[in-house]
């Protein structure tokens, strides 16, 4: 596959597209933005879509739950070891 500044279709593919931007005009801007991102992300490497699809977990706030939980249990566990060996 050649790159597009050196394909030969490079003329015909500048004339869709700026028959896809004419069209653009005529439709919603959501729409038009649903669009572009869907490409965008088209255009992406494995890499940059791996990152892009672990964004949300990046959060600091995700974290805290499942960390606290684990902390809860452990605690837990540790209480009812510590009076078991009371109790005997």
């Amino acid at each position: 596959m050649a790159l597009l500044r050196d394909s030969s279709q490079q003329d015909e593919l500048k004339e869709q597209y700026d028959r896809l931007w004419i069209d653009f005009q005529h439709m919603e801007d959501r729409k038009v933005q649903n669009l572009l991102n869907e490409v965008e992300y088209k255009l992406l490497s494995r890499k940059e879509k791996l990152f892009e699809m672990l964004q949300p977990f990046r959060t600091h706030t995700i974290w805290v739950i499942p960390v606290s939980v684990i902390f809860v249990l452990v605690t837990l566990y540790t209480l009812f070891i510590w009076v078991a060996l009371w109790v005997e």
